[in-house]
This record gives structure tokens, C-alpha cells and sequence, in this order.
């Protein structure tokens, strides 16, 4: 197990994405705001390795996920997914499954 706490312990989710193991079969993100590390960092992480993706994202007046991320999953295909759900939504999980989860 790996404890990534940020500026905390100097472990960033940005260097488990560049370090992470082989063996990920899919990812579940369930995050509210999406910007550009979503689309430069998670997407580009699972487009690259061909992994799987399914994000939930919030959806409501404030726009928390930028139309640049949605116009990502447009462009993809059906193995990344981009569900989005109304309101009061707010959750940071990332599921790298056959490895462990990032809270």
C-alpha cells in the first residue's frame, strides 16, 4: 500500500500515474470537478496503457466538468465512459482495480 498525501508526504497522485503497475485492468474515477488534469493526467493515463475508463463527474449551473473533458469522451471510444450526475455530488475516488484505490 501507498500513502499518497500530497505535499504531506511529497507523494502526488501525479507520480503514481507515472509509476503505476502493468497489471490495472480498468478505472473508476468518481470525481466532481474535472479540468485539465483529468484530461491531461487520468484520460491520457488510460488512453495511453488502453485501459478502461468509467468517470463520474458532477453536473449542474457552475459547469464542474470543463467541455474540453467532455468532448474527450465524445472522441473516444465505448471502453471510456463519462457519466454525470445532478448536483449535490462531490466525491474524490479514484479505483485503479487489480491494484488499490486512491481516496
Amino acid at each position: 500500500m501507498q500513502i499518497i498525501a500530497n505535499g504531506i508526504n511529497g507523494n502526488y497522485l501525479d507520480n503514481y500515474l507515472n509509476n503505476a503497475p502493468e497489471e490495472i485492468e480498468w478505472v473508476k474515477a468518481a470525481v466532481a470537478y474535472a479540468d485539465n488534469f483529468t484530461e491531461e493526467k487520468l484520460i491520457k493515463f488510460c488512453t495511453d496503457r488502453e485501459i478502461p475508463l468509467i468517470f463520474y463527474g458532477r453536473m449542474d449551473y457552475s459547469c464542474p466538468v470543463v467541455v474540453s473533458v467532455l468532448e474527450k469522451f465524445l472522441q473516444l471510444g465505448p471502453a471510456y465512459t463519462c457519466k454525470l450526475i445532478k448536483n449535490f455530488f462531490h466525491p474524490k475516488v479514484l479505483w485503479f482495480e487489480g491494484h488499490g484505490a486512491y481516496i
